[in-house]
Parts: C-alpha cells; structure tokens; sequence
C-alpha cells in the first residue's frame, strides 16, 4: 500500500508539472488534474496535486480520462457541480425567490453562474419557470435554465 501511494504521489507531482505546460499548448483540459473524482473532491485550483493522486488512486484516471474524452465540458468546469449542488440543496428557497422576483440565494446562484447583471439574470429565470415547475426533474430543470438566464 505505502508503494502505490508513493507512486501516486510521484504520478501526480509529474502531472501537476507537465500540466502547466500542457494547458499553455491546448484549451482541452487535463484529465487527471480537471476532470473525474479527484477534480469533484478537490476543485481548487491550488490543490490540482490532490486531484490527480485521487484520480490515480482511485481506479488509475481512467474515470477521469472517459469524461474527459465524453464530456469535456465537466472538466475544468467543476464549479458546474457545485452549482447544480446547491440548486439541488436550496431549490424550495430558490422557488420561493424567483417567485418574489429577488433573495439571497437567487443572488448566489447569479454569482455562481456568472451572470454579469443580477436583475436580467432574475427576469430571465423567472420566465422560465412555468417550463422548470411543469418538469419532473425541477432542480435540473432550474440548472439548465440557469445556464441560459445567464447568456441573457
């Protein structure tokens, strides 16, 4: 065990090296560093090292390597998880903003998405809330219509 961790570890500290340069070269994300499990436990930035000792440790990056080949928008966009968390977790008070037209977390999820004009963003969502409220799945509803409200 203390031998593939110190694999790992040499793994990942030559990954985390050769990923700044690689990153210069091309737009496409690091597998290893920006995707899979160990992008989702450490999205940081500044801890790309633990991200790729998880993904290694956890099943060799090859989880990582798939979504990163499949679905390249889920790599470095991970704050695109913590988003759809936190729809997940706060939608009844999401709900009861948008309703209201404003709210702290209508505010948050505007800064989450990046929206650059919070009032637009707001108008946008709730427009299409008749659409997320008919659908099964709401929160994911909420998400996708989110990511539009913002291009508004």
């Amino acid at each position: 065990m203390k031998s593939l961790l110190t694999i790992a570890s040499a793994a990942a500290v030559a990954l985390t090296f050769n990923a700044a340069q690689a990153q210069e070269m091309r737009d496409a994300p690091n597998p290893w560093l920006d995707c899979g499990i160990g992008a989702m436990i450490f999205p940081d930035d500044n801890l790309e090292v633990g991200a790729g000792i998880s993904n290694i440790i956890w099943d060799l990056g090859t989880t990582a390597v798939i979504s990163a080949a499949s679905s390249p928008d889920t790599c470095a966009g991970t704050s695109n998880v913590a988003m759809a968390v936190f729809i997940e977790r706060t939608y009844p008070t999401l709900e009861a903003e948008l309703a209201k037209g404003y709210g702290d977390n209508i505010a948050a999820l505007a800064t989450m998405v990046g929206a650059e004009d919070e009032a637009a963003f707001t108008a946008a969502l709730r427009a299409e809330m008749g659409a997320v409220l008919a659908s099964e799945e709401k929160s994911q509803a909420l998400y996708f219509a989110a990511l539009e409200a913002a291009k508004s």
